[in-house]
């Protein structure tokens, strides 16, 4: 080895490796990490991680955002259909008086929206699928657009895909089709669709099955060349709850525009939270509030949307909303509520929809998660080589506790170059780091990484960025969760495909030190250390 290292020779060191690499996955994998012993700069290191590995399951579904919970009892909307609703007002302008001695007859009373409802169901529930997600513990819902497989979901049901070997992503597709009696039945066959491109602005994704049903072409929705008009009678399908239902849900539109969310609110449910045990040990005050309102702004800020009274509900995400003609309105969204239990319901517009459409990927999208992508909430920030500048960053998911909140640790970050500008963050005397605002370190992403390990909820990932070109050409995968048995792959760059390289048995999710630059090495090495315990 070069003489640079202070370390011992490679093969002690390899072995060193192998001893170092099981108690770091262990605890990035332990279900809970207490706040007990927590410093300035955020939680104490374990000492010695605990023996036995509890992988972090975490039952992944829709994201409904801040101000959204669920439940119960929610009913449907009674509508009066406006031709019912219009005849009734010009029968109460216009009284006679029967004759005396006449008879009278009942006026009939035209059924109109129940045909046409049936009518949009039996047409375009075929279209709808249900789509697993999270390794089967979750699911969303979708449509299919042609006849050659493409569909239409949310992003934030496909950013919850399985990870393939290639880093490209997989769901699993249920579709169904109508029995004699007009009501859906599912296929027996299951199919894997891939996402070929996703707008997290817009929440849409793109994909397309990979393979279909022999014995019948494929149904598909159309869109509706008109736009959604407030007061006009729609329906959305979807598959809420736990079972393939394809549920219809009536309603009426109420609006269109984009969304502006009630700042109020969220400061007022912030207020709540920041005064509580919980977010009080976690540090949260006004910056924290006002990053919070501004992440949520991003996502559908200027996007175009519809509300209506169709009650959407966790599992309905990605469906389609249709106008009575069965076409295609809108992609059910998300639904929030008032303090006072007040509902809306939100549908991605249809126009959004045929701009993300325009154009189709001829591959499945490769997609490296990252640890920003990480469901996170609390991070902290050390200096393991204790030279005075912080290079490692550990990020943490909370849980309630008794009598502190517990954390789950998700994701871990090296800067091995030191080279990210802190100062606006870090308070220090000499060597010494007097206090740390780890926060808002992350809130900014003020810290560029040429390795990172994260859990994405189903396997670990490990990257490396060794030349700092903004790239991870170097990634392993380790589905099993205990560090071992790897698969590595490599990207000759930006844009460039993973191609998977031959592994051995004793590959590990870390890289090997050897192969790491040698004006970084010593750092790594000592990096290590810390997370084993030692010196």
């Amino acid at each position: 080895m070069n003489a640079a290292v202070r370390f011992v020779d490679r093969n002690t060191l390899y072995h060193s490796l192998l001893v170092i690499v099981i108690p770091w996955v262990c605890f990035l994998t332990r279900p809970d990490v207490s706040l007990a012993g927590e410093q300035a700069a955020g939680p104490a290191l374990p000492s010695s991680p605990q023996s036995g590995i509890q992988r972090n399951r975490v039952i992944l579904g829709d994201k409904l955002g801040p101000l959204i919970f669920e439940r119960e009892g929610l009913t449907t909307p009674v509508i009066i259909p406006s031709e019912i609703a219009s005849t009734f007002i010009r029968g109460m302008r216009k009284v006679e008086q029967a004759k005396p001695g006449e008879k009278t007859a009942a006026a009939p009373f035209v059924r109109t929206r129940g045909p046409e409802l049936e009518q949009v169901y039996r047409a375009a529930s075929p279209s709808v699928v249900l789509i697993v997600i999270a390794g089967g513990q979750a699911h969303g819902s979708g449509f299919l657009i042609s006849r050659d497989g493409w569909l239409i979901t949310n992003h934030h049901v496909a950013e919850h895909a399985t990870l393939s070997d290639g880093l490209t992503r997989e769901v699993i597709v249920h579709l169904g089709r109508l029995n004699k009696d007009g009501l859906m039945e599912p296929l027996q066959q299951r199919f894997a669709a891939e996402v070929y491109k996703w707008d997290s602005k817009r929440d849409l994704a793109l994909l397309k099955l990979k393979g279909m049903p022999a014995d019948t072409p494929l149904p598909f929705l159309n869109l509706s060349e008109a736009n959604a008009k407030p007061g006009e009678d729609v329906a959305s399908l979807g598959h809420a709850g736990l079972s393939l239902m394809w549920a219809l849900k009536p309603g009426v539109v109420q609006a269109v525009g984009k969304y502006v969310l009630d700042s109020a609110a969220v400061f007022r449910t912030w207020d709540t939270k920041v005064s509580s045990a919980t977010a009080a040990s976690l540090g949260l005050g006004y910056e924290d509030v006002k990053k919070a309102v501004e992440s949520r702004l991003q996502t559908y800020g200027n996007v175009l949307l519809v509300q209506a009274t169709c009650p959407i509900l966790p599992g309905d995400s990605g469906g389609p909303l249709l106008n009575l003609k069965g076409e295609v309105i809108g992609v059910n969204a998300f639904c929030s509520y008032d303090e006072a239990g007040g509902r809306a319901n939100y549908f991605v517009h249809a126009t959004e929809l045929k701009e993300f459409m325009r154009e189709r990927p001829g591959e499945p999208m490769t997609y490296l998660p990252s640890l920003w992508d990480a469901e996170a909430d609390a991070c902290a920030v050390y200096d393991l080589d204790g030279d005075g500048k912080p290079e490692t960053m550990m990020i943490y998911k909370t849980t309630p506790g008794d009598p502190r909140p517990k954390m789950t640790l998700v994701g871990i970050g090296l800067d091995l170059s030191e080279r990210s500008d802190l100062s606006n963050y870090v308070v220090t005397l000499g060597d010494q780091i007097l206090k740390t605002d780890a926060p808002g370190i992350y809130q900014a992403r003020a810290m560029r990484f040429q390795e990172y390990i994260v859990n994405t909820g189903d396997a670990l990932i490990s990257a490396y960025d060794l030349n700092e070109d903004g790239h991870f050409e170097t990634v392993f995968l380790d589905r099993d969760m205990d560090g071992k048995n790897a698969i590595e792959l490599r990207s000759a760059g930006q844009g460039k495909p993973y191609q998977r390289q031959v592994s051995t048995a004793s590959s590990t999710i870390l890289l090997d030190s050897s192969r790491i630059p040698e004006q970084w090495r010593e750092r790594y090495e000592k990096v290590l250390k810390a997370f084993a315990g030692g010196s």
